[in-house]
């Protein structure tokens, strides 16, 4: 077996027939970031959809670490009706590509490609309380999803770290990882 579970012979042989699986002229730039990234580090998954296709749960498991973490930051985003406004697509379907630098993204897509998916939920926790003041300060779903769609880049590193951080926190550290 190969990488993640491809037997060698089902490996496309070259970069143009990798590009055909996976980048169409339609793809969005994010994911062909994305599949570049996974090229390169060679985690590229079996099937486009792989990292595409977030668990279900991801959303849900937002909402309770981020009520674990600040309850009246969970409440302010219920009361303006923006908890299911918020951009799961950006953060959980394109793994923050297009909301965060992707040279800082790298850390946390080593998690994802290596099973541990659940990261994503504590980068979209961290930037909210990273961003709390101006979160705070928003009173509609549509303002606070515009921030987040376009917040600023530049505590992106702290964010990361920090995301990494409430993960072990709150699910320990893999054995993987150790």
């Amino acid at each position: 077996m190969g990488v993640l579970g491809v037997k060698a012979d089902e490996v496309p042989l070259n970069f143009t027939e990798l590009k055909n699986i996976y980048v169409s002229d339609t793809t969005p730039q994010a994911e062909v970031c994305l599949h570049m990234y996974q090229l390169e580090s060679g985690k590229l998954p079996p099937s486009p959809s792989f990292l595409l296709e977030p668990e279900d749960g991801l959303p849900k498991a937002f909402e309770q670490y981020l009520n674990l973490e600040d309850n009246r930051l969970l409440s302010h985003l219920k009361k303006c009706s923006a908890r299911s406004k918020l951009p799961y697509d950006l953060q959980f379907r394109r793994c923050f590509v297009g909301c965060l630098p992707v040279s800082t993204l790298q850390r946390a897509w080593d998690k994802v490609v290596n099973g541990s998916s659940k990261i994503l939920v504590f980068v979209a926790v961290e930037i909210l309380l990273t961003f709390k003041t101006k979160v705070m300060s928003l009173n509609s779903a549509e303002k606070i999803t515009e921030f987040l769609e376009n917040m600023p880049q530049d505590n992106s590193d702290v964010i990361i770290s920090k995301s990494i951080d409430l993960q072990r926190k709150h699910c320990g550290t893999p054995v993987h990882s150790a």
